[in-house]
């Protein structure tokens, strides 16, 4: 398991996006800046539910997510998410595990702009962005390609489009000042498939 969870954490640092691994299904994020989250799905059992709470995971909409500190490495990583498929989901230390999807992010300068990141993610993009932002991610927005324009989405439960760009650095610059958060959150974007 732990040699699965190492590979699949240097990936997710290198391609600076979400490696997504089974069984249990679990999950290691690298946001732009390189900072780590770690996500198991829903246990099946109270007992592991009760685990994760008091082990510093925080429920989602389809997930629980630990964010680590600042600078924290890879061997945080592993160590966390493998104490969490134990414990959190019930298996095995030997259980080997296969990585199942990998969503790219954006590799740019460790103290980039989000700005900066953002319209790098949106030029050429061919597909979906989804952007999370924060300790723990939050989910920000989805951003599309549809007939050579970016439509922005702030609101997934809604029809509302936030915004329709053609300029990227323009898109990114009007979700940026929507956001009203700080340089120093991690950002995380995951570069889909259309």
């Amino acid at each position: 398991m732990r040699e699965a969870l190492t590979a699949a954490t240097e990936h997710a640092l290198t391609v600076r996006g979400t490696v997504m691994l089974e069984p249990g299904w679990c999950a290691i994020c690298a946001s732009v800046q390189g900072d780590l989250e770690v996500r198991v799905g829903e246990p099946r059992k109270r007992k592991h539910r009760r685990w994760l709470e008091a082990n510093g995971f925080t429920h989602r909409v389809d997930a629980w997510s630990h964010p680590l500190w600042p600078g924290a490495g890879p061997g945080v990583a592993v160590e966390t998410l493998a104490a969490a498929l134990e414990h959190g989901h019930g298996l095995d230390p030997d259980t080997p595990l296969r990585q199942v999807l990998v969503q790219p992010g954006v590799v740019t300068a460790a103290d980039a702009r989000h700005a900066d990141a953002l319209a790098a993610a949106f030029t050429g993009l061919d597909g979906r962005v989804h952007i999370e932002l924060g300790r723990p991610a939050e989910p920000l927005a989805w951003v599309a390609m549809e007939n050579g324009e970016l439509v922005v989405e702030v609101d997934p439960d809604s029809d509302e489009v936030f915004g329709r760009y053609r300029d990227p650095r323009e898109a990114a610059e009007a979700l940026v000042a929507h956001l009203g958060r700080g340089e120093h959150d991690p950002l995380f974007i995951a570069l889909l498939d259309s």
